[in-house]
């Protein structure tokens, strides 16, 4: 999981004893294949982006007395969890607690109560106990705060929601606490988890189109989703023009739940007859991936010279910092090829024939940094 997490802190006091409970509050996304660094509180996989926004300064709470109605304090702890995608969908998140060890103040004297969007949660009206919350399914070792949803609503070309939240913890009415001035300490980690599986299972398919398919984008009309690779290469008759002809090359799509492309790959086929006609070649089924920034340059880099025969036969590649191909000759005119670039272009080619997955921000002269792919002759 990616995860990004800053610290702040609450304060309590209460007739000399210090209740310190911090909060580290961080979004989670499983899935995603890129994550925002250097202190941003979001992450996006260039399809679908949450975030959340934060106080920048640490909530003090002072000459606070144990109560039964937490919300009645005009100090409590904001944050916002939003959602970006460019089709109407659903993004659902937990909000999760969890315990730090080293606490001396108990869970069962601690109550936490929270407001969505202005609103009391239901089920928070009288705040909840910290030791009665559940167990988390979506991260190990955490508490379920609350499940909710952003029902994203058109904006623009995109579709966009934000929960707005504040979250109040109290010392509860029916705590017994020490009189000798003992400072107490409870302390928890506070995070929003997604799941880009919730939105359906991914699945892969196998194309071979002279049409151009944008990662983030469904599959353009007319494009022919296959369901294995010897049925994609079979679509090379198309662009060809000739019945039953072939190439040994294709894209594969990772789709998500709505049809989205979450990833595209190169696929390429060292056939037996190649491999013999070419000693240290190993025949199979390889996988270049693109369109993800370079991520995935130095696998790659291994990939091709796998396939290729490097060790065997190191003349047939050409390896640099920020590029790759390796090439063998089928005959006195056509020569098999595959390249990567530490953008994230990848292509496999025989003759003038090839596919490819382009960066979007340089070999295929995108504007709008999107990456794309598709065959060619």
């Amino acid at each position: 999981m990616l995860e990004n997490v800053k610290s702040k802190e609450i304060i309590i006091s209460v007739l000399g004893i210090l209740i310190l409970i911090i909060l580290l509050v961080g979004i989670t996304y499983a899935g995603f294949s890129k994550t925002s660094s250097g202190g941003n509180n979001s992450i996006s996989s260039g399809i679908i982006s949450m975030s959340f926004q934060e106080p920048s300064n640490n909530v003090v709470i002072t000459n606070a007395m144990p109560t039964s109605n937490g919300y009645s304090s005009t100090t409590h702890f904001d944050f916002s969890v939003s959602g970006t995608a460019k089709a109407q969908m659903t993004l659902p998140y937990e909000i999760t607690i969890t315990e730090k060890s080293g606490n001396t103040l108990s869970a069962s004297d601690v109550k936490i109560g929270l407001k969505k969007n202005g609103s009391i949660v239901t089920g928070f009206e009288s705040g909840k106990l910290a030791n009665t919350l559940t167990s988390s399914t979506v991260r190990s070792g955490s508490k379920t705060l609350y499940i909710d949803g952003l029902s994203l609503v058109q904006s623009g070309s995109n579709y966009t929601k934000t929960d707005n939240y504040q979250l109040f913890l109290w010392v509860d009415s029916s705590a017994v606490l020490p009189s000798d001035g003992t400072t107490k300490y409870y302390s928890v980690t506070v995070n929003i988890n997604s799941s880009i599986g919730a939105l359906g299972a991914m699945r892969e398919v196998y194309v071979v189109s002279d049409t151009e398919m944008k990662i983030g984008n469904t599959l353009p009309n007319g494009v022919n989703e296959r369901s294995t690779p010897a049925l994609a290469m079979q679509d090379w008759q198309d662009i060809i023009g000739t019945p039953g002809a072939t190439k040994p090359f294709y894209l594969k799509h990772a789709l998500n739940g709505i049809n989205e492309i979450e990833e595209s790959y190169v696929e390429f086929v060292v056939t037996q007859d190649m491999a013999t006609a070419n000693p240290g070649m190993v025949a199979g089924t390889y996988s270049l991936k693109g369109g993800d920034m370079g991520d995935s340059y130095e696998s790659n880099i291994d990939v091709i010279k796998t396939a290729f025969g490097y060790s065997t036969n190191p003349s047939r590649c050409v390896i640099d910092v920020s590029s790759a191909y390796c090439q063998v000759s089928l005959n006195a005119t056509v020569i098999f090829n595959a390249t990567v670039n530490w953008r994230g272009y990848v292509h496999a080619s025989e003759g003038i024939y090839a596919c490819f997955v382009f960066d979007g921000l340089i070999e295929s002269g995108s504007v709008d940094g999107i990456p794309s792919s598709y065959c060619s002759a």
